[in-house]
């Protein structure tokens, strides 16, 4: 264990750190049980032992009864407010006055009650004047015990180890204290004197301790002042009681019961509550000029972890300035101001342009000025006491302002954007607001800076979330094996490597009888999500269509009325469509500004393009204006011949030298590999496209498809 953790749990708090919570409640309920029983057997000796004589029978006992009840509502009260005080310096000092004030008025109701009550001759009795000064004792007990540890919680707060040593020297001393008038009745014994001397001596050591005040405001001090002052009267209240109490039954030679003006205990306690009272409210009183100050400070802070907090939630731009608009005017006294966030270093690109109680004109009036004397203020501060000493008649009517601040927010050198404050007043931001405001600004810059990256890493979370739902929307896409496995007509087989992510091309095969098959491949302009989510569009747009069209020249025109509602201005697709018909032996082609397709003869070993004389991407002409450019071809074909459809990326795949790959060379490779099966053709054509452009990398999307005729 450290040594300050060592002062934090002294002897006095032994049976608190040793025992849980559970067994502290019990702790509490005995010591409030013992203390009432305490109090109640001193009444029965009140009751019994004054009749007709002025002698007090059993003094011993009374002495020991009477420390025994004192020590139990001391204990009680210790272990109530260790497990109940308030968080809040101000709830702790309100419950400690209201505490107080309650044992004040029933100290009253103990003189007034019975006085309307019975005669006051009746009152003028030993007796009578003893059963009143038994309840005296127990509201005093209960106020000293209260008060005593509610000033104990206020001393220690921010404690340091010689405050706390000095605490577990004094409190156990005056706990211990309580022993003494058993042995030593007379409080003028040297023991006794000597320990009242220490008490008082510890309790003046430790009452200047107050570093709690510095964390109130204006309205916090000027309220404790007050209780502090009702406090410490109701104390002096409390001892006058005693003491006139113990001067009446002098005067009339009767020996009260509980004499509390006796044990050094009480001297003690009283000394200590007093003078703290007293001196709190000197305090209070002396730092309530210096409130504002620290009021201000704390508000700085306040104001920077708002900033910090708020702009950390922003979204966008606009919000971001209405945040430091909101957080610069009313802080730093200023009448109007604007924000202008940068667009990346460009000072005359901004993202955003915002002002409060002003006008744009105004802002711009008083950029002009700084301007005409070629001041540097986006990187500088900038400032002017009278601005209209640098206007012309025309441009006073401009503006109502005379002083201006112009602070850059940058961060690590780079400029992020600016803030302006103007006042009415000439000569209206001095050097420490000016101070201050610099210093807010460098905090603006941070928390500007945080949001920026925190709204990229947003932007990036919100950019892959699309690619997740466009990946998956991609995986479905693409027809699955039981599409094409055991086809009658042909063999089947499809690849698509995306550039990005994800892309935009499209293949598919639909079985429209035994005897005949469609395949389909298509290109997106572009890449990335927005053309992923356009062939996802097709995918349900052409699966409707080859049920209705009866050949792929009808099946294009359906599909480019469709698609021209469908895509973006500037959007189009390009598009390969086959029919395939085993029983006749032939293919009909059709092409939408697609590639070429290859087509490999078994018999006469040669690959040649199938190349379409007119052809027009889909999307670009609505109706019937795009018959004239529909074209189909039909071949024959026999068994064993094979047919290859590809996009773009693949032919115009290029090395580091900027060299194609080219149709001849794709037109060879299918030459020497046809007899492949197709999916182990596409497998072997990737890693030789792939090995070609390895240099310079995939610029775009790779798809083709592998057919084998049977």
């Amino acid at each position: 264990m450290s040594q300050d953790s060592a002062f934090q749990q002294p002897l006095i708090d032994f049976v608190e750190t040793r025992y849980p919570r559970k067994t502290s409640r019990r702790l509490e309920n005995f010591f409030l049980s013992a203390a009432f029983f305490c109090w109640f057997l001193l009444g029965i000796l009140t009751l019994v032992g004054i009749r007709d004589s002025i002698t007090i029978p059993w003094p011993f006992a009374n002495r020991v009864l009477l420390s025994l009840f004192l020590l139990s509502t001391f204990m009680y009260f210790r272990m109530y407010t260790r497990s109940t005080a308030p968080t809040k310096i101000e709830d702790l000092i309100w419950i400690n006055f209201m505490a107080g004030a309650f044992m004040f008025v029933c100290l009253l109701g103990a003189d007034l009650i019975p006085s309307l009550v019975y005669p006051s001759e009746k009152l003028q009795t030993p007796f009578s004047q003893d059963i009143i000064n038994h309840f005296k004792t127990g509201f005093t007990a209960i106020f000293l015990a209260n008060t005593f540890y509610s000033f104990k919680t206020l001393t220690l707060y921010r404690k340091s180890s010689y405050l706390i040593w000095l605490w577990n020297f004094f409190e156990p001393l005056l706990l211990t204290s309580l022993t003494i008038p058993i042995f030593l009745p007379e409080p003028s014994h040297p023991f006794s004197l000597g320990t009242g001397i220490v008490l008082l001596a510890l309790g003046l050591l430790i009452v200047p301790h107050l570093k709690w005040v510095a964390y109130l405001n204006f309205s916090q001090k000027l309220i404790g002042l007050l209780l502090f002052l009702l406090l410490f009267l109701i104390s002096g209240v409390f001892l006058h009681e005693l003491y006139e109490t113990s001067w009446l039954s002098e005067s009339n030679q009767i020996t009260i019961t509980n004499d509390l003006t006796k044990p050094i205990f009480i001297a003690g306690a009283f000394t200590f509550i007093s003078s703290y009272a007293a001196t709190s409210a000197l305090v209070l009183l002396f730092n309530l000029p210096t409130s504002s100050v620290v009021e201000q400070k704390i508000g700085e802070v306040d104001d920077f972890h708002k900033l910090i907090s708020n702009t950390q939630t922003a979204e966008h731009e606009s919000q971001i300035s209405k945040i430091l608009l909101d957080n610069c005017v009313a802080p730093h006294l200023a009448d109007a101001a604007w924000v202008e966030i940068f667009n990346d270093d460009s000072h005359t690109d901004l993202k955003e342009f915002k002002t409060r109680n002003m006008g744009n004109d105004e802002a711009f009036t008083m950029k002009a000025i700084a301007r005409k004397h070629k001041l540097n203020y986006h990187h500088e501060l900038t400032k002017f006491r009278d601005v209209r000493h640098y206007l012309n008649g025309g441009q006073k009517k401009v503006t109502r302002f005379r002083s201006l601040v112009m602070i850059p927010l940058s961060f690590q050198g780079k400029p992020l954007g600016l803030i302006g404050l103007v006042k009415k007043t000439p000569r209206g931001f001095g050097r420490e607001l000016v101070r201050n405001f610099q210093s807010w600004t460098d905090h603006a810059s941070v928390a500007l800076v945080n949001n920026f990256n925190m709204m990229k890493a947003l932007e990036h979370e919100r950019s892959q979330e699309k690619i997740k739902i466009a990946k998956e929307a991609q995986e479905r896409l693409f027809p699955v094996p039981k599409h094409w496995e055991n086809n009658p007509v042909i063999q089947f087989a499809g690849s698509c490597e995306a550039a990005d992510d994800i892309g935009g091309d499209y293949y598919d095969i639909y079985k429209l009888s035994d005897q005949l098959s469609a395949v389909v491949i298509a290109d997106v302009c572009g890449h990335g999500t927005e053309a992923a989510f356009s062939a996802n569009q097709m995918k349900g747009i052409f699966q409707s269509l080859v049920q209705v069209a009866k050949s792929p020249s009808e099946f294009i025109f359906y599909a480019n009325n469709a698609l021209f509602h469908c895509l973006e201005r500037g959007k189009f697709v390009t598009l390969s469509i086959l029919y395939i018909d085993k029983e006749k032996q032939e293919i009909r082609i059709a092409n939408a500004g697609h590639c070429p397709t290859l087509f490999h003869s078994k018999e006469k070993d040669e690959a040649v393009l199938l190349k379409a004389q007119k052809k027009l991407c889909l999307g670009s002409i609505e109706g019937e204006g795009y018959r004239p450019y529909l074209q189909e071809q039909t071949i024959q074909y026999q068994a064993g011949d094979s047919i290859l459809l590809f996009t773009d990326g693949i032919y115009e795949a290029s090395n580091f030298n900027r060299e194609q790959f080219g149709l001849d060379r794709l037109k060879e490779f299918m030459e020497q590999h046809a007899d492949l099966p197709p999916q182990i053709f596409l497998e072997k054509l990737k890693r030789e496209v792939n090995s070609f452009s390895a240099v310079s990398g995939i610029h775009d999307d790779h798809t083709c498809v592998a057919i084998k005729l049977k």
